[in-house]
């Protein structure tokens, strides 16, 4: 039961966590530009590195840094 509720709480922040919908493409090339930022590959390296433009790497991590949960009044127990 336990990772029944883990997985519709994951698949809750997936769908409705970010204050934007984003596509799939963004959030995974995000991911794949945070883990090359954590093996020391300077930040003006990734979007070279991901094939991308800098201005569209500057517009995904824009948009993937604000996460927001809003919970209305009927979600709190």
């Amino acid at each position: 039961m336990r990772s029944y509720a883990n997985g519709e709480i994951s698949h809750f922040l997936r769908d409705h966590g970010f204050l934007l919908k984003l596509p799939p493409s963004w959030r995974e090339l995000h991911a794949r530009g945070q883990k090359l930022l954590l093996h020391g590959i300077s930040a003006h390296e990734v979007p070279a590195r991901l094939g991308i433009t800098t201005h569209h790497w500057e517009q995904i991590v824009q948009a993937c840094t604000v996460r927001v949960v809003a919970f209305t009044s009927d979600d709190v127990y």
